[in-house]
């Protein structure tokens, strides 16, 4: 999966990079798919999210979509798309035909347009639903036996326990431990005890307290509800404090620090942990870094991000 702009690693690096390690390309949009193709993408692309209305798109860019509802399916087959994906729901209630009703209805429909689809596929919705619905899928997909269609039913959940069908679907886990967030400190002061700081005065010093300025806020991803959370200065781990601004975020120093030094806001090590105490997902997390961030790579990998 490259959707997303790569979890925010960079499309136009990634996609290229490991075009000779995957069978396909897997997007969201049919937008995203046209541009992997522009930059200069051969390999097969599936589109999950596929709009009824983009059929021309889809064959002028040479796309596989994902029929998931009868909108889409009847779509595909009118408008002349012969290599299409299958989804079904096996209870994640967000998309795909979901009832055995519904498979026999669109079994109906392919056998008189004639076209077959690719694959047929789902989505968990994590770990704990992964045996009920695999014993879903297995059901409703009965009635399209005959076809013999492949099936894929793993993501990164998936993969984690082993459920490899006949294809995978490898999204966060492609890119664990590929990416690094970092800044840099731009102001060190003293504050007293019981002095206010940053904005609506949310944090009150405990102690006297040394604290830094970052670059970076929320425009750029540290959001406000990172607050709490722990970024680290020449190895130690240091909160951030009070409100996240637009521009910038504080931080309470536990170390000695000067302007200038690195900040790393998450890392590989670091990244689930800074997650959890913001009440967020590594997928949240990855992706919110933008704005003024600039990347930087290294043997075609992502080596860090800077909010500065």
């Amino acid at each position: 999966m490259v959707k997303a702009d790569a979890y925010n690693h960079g499309v136009n690096k990634v996609a290229p990079f490991t075009e000779s390690m995957v069978d396909r390309f897997g997007v969201a949009t049919v937008k995203e798919g046209m541009w992997l193709r522009k930059l200069g993408i051969t390999k097969p692309i599936s589109v999950f999210n596929y709009l009824s209305h983009e059929s021309k798109k889809v064959i002028d860019y040479s796309l596989t979509p994902v029929a998931y509802n009868f909108d889409t399916l009847r779509s595909i087959l009118s408008g002349g798309i012969k290599d299409f994906d299958l989804k079904i729901d096996s209870g994640m209630n967000r998309f795909g035909f979901k009832s055995i009703d519904e498979v026999e209805t669109l079994q109906k429909l392919l056998r008189s347009s004639n076209v077959k689809p690719r694959v047929i596929h789902t989505h968990f919705a994590g770990e704990e639903a992964i045996s009920k619905q695999i014993k879903r899928f297995e059901d409703l997909v009965k009635p399209l036996a005959h076809l013999g269609l492949p099936r894929c039913a793993s993501a990164t959940n998936g993969i984690k326990r082993g459920y490899y069908m006949d294809g995978v679907r490898a999204g966060l886990i492609a890119y664990e431990g590929g990416l690094k967030a970092t800044s840099e400190i731009i102001v060190v002061k003293n504050v007293l005890k019981g002095e206010k700081i940053g904005y609506d005065y949310e944090y009150t010093a405990k102690a006297d307290e040394k604290i830094a300025v970052i670059c970076g806020g929320y425009y750029d991803g540290i959001m406000r509800a990172y607050s709490g959370a722990c970024v680290t200065v020449n190895g130690s781990t240091c909160p951030i404090i009070g409100k996240v601004s637009m521009d910038t975020a504080i931080i309470k120093l536990n170390t000695d620090a000067v302007v200038g030094d690195r900040v790393t806001i998450w890392d590989k090590d670091t990244i689930n942990d800074f997650a959890n105490s913001a009440n967020a997902t590594v997928y949240e997390v990855i992706t919110s870094i933008k704005g003024r961030c600039e990347r930087k790579y290294y043997h075609g990998q992502t080596r860090d991000k800077t909010t500065c």
